[in-house]
């Protein structure tokens, strides 16, 4: 009602850093206005997945785990050896210089490792053919490189509870079973009591 008579509500007013599920990405740190009207002309807030703030850091290759004939578990660590905040089935967003004339590309992996495996996170890749970052990664990565990402992220999340005791079935396919193979071991780990079908 209150929109018909073209009167504006409020607004809610935020740092906008990323914009998740949209196909731009706005400049860091620029302040994003949004107006939303409801009927009692109050700020209305937005979902919490909606802006995140990202961070960037620098990590260091720790190990390197041959799988398969073309799979490697890349193993990183900061390198002051700080945690990295993480939860199982969240993905880590590699930044490498593979592009033509050393452009920057971003691909986003999912962690295989748990919080119990802190100070390192680890991810899994596969090679794909025509893959310009996979490629790249099982063709030239070593230990010692130092690799630029950002923060984990991903809200497909799974957080044990040392209490529980239930049963978990999980369902996937391809490179898809490697957020579900970081919870599997989450699960095993953190909850005793608990059964993990996968």
């Amino acid at each position: 009602a209150n929109a018909q008579r073209g009167q504006t509500a409020g607004a809610v007013q935020v740092t906008f850093v990323a914009r998740l599920f949209a196909g731009s990405r706005p400049t860091p740190g620029r302040q994003f206005r949004s107006s939303v009207v409801n009927d009692r002309s109050a700020p209305v807030p937005l979902p919490s997945f909606y802006f995140v703030r990202i961070m960037y850091q620098t990590l260091t290759v720790v190990e390197l785990t041959q799988e398969t004939a073309d799979a490697i578990t890349i193993h990183l660590e900061r390198p002051d050896r700080q945690p990295i905040t993480a939860q199982p089935g969240q993905f880590l967003t590699l930044i490498l210089p593979c592009g033509p004339g050393g452009k920057k590309e971003r691909r986003a992996y999912s962690l295989s490792s748990t919080p119990h495996e802190a100070p390192r996170v680890s991810i899994t890749v596969k090679r794909v053919l025509g893959g310009l970052v996979s490629n790249h990664l099982l063709d030239t990565v070593r230990v010692g490189q130092r690799i630029e990402v950002m923060n984990p992220l991903g809200n497909f999340i799974l957080k044990p509870s040392p209490k529980a005791a239930r049963s978990l079935v999980l369902v996937g396919a391809g490179s898809g079973i490697t957020p579900l193979m970081a919870m599997l071991k989450a699960v095993l780990k953190g909850e005793p009591a608990s059964h993990v079908l996968l």
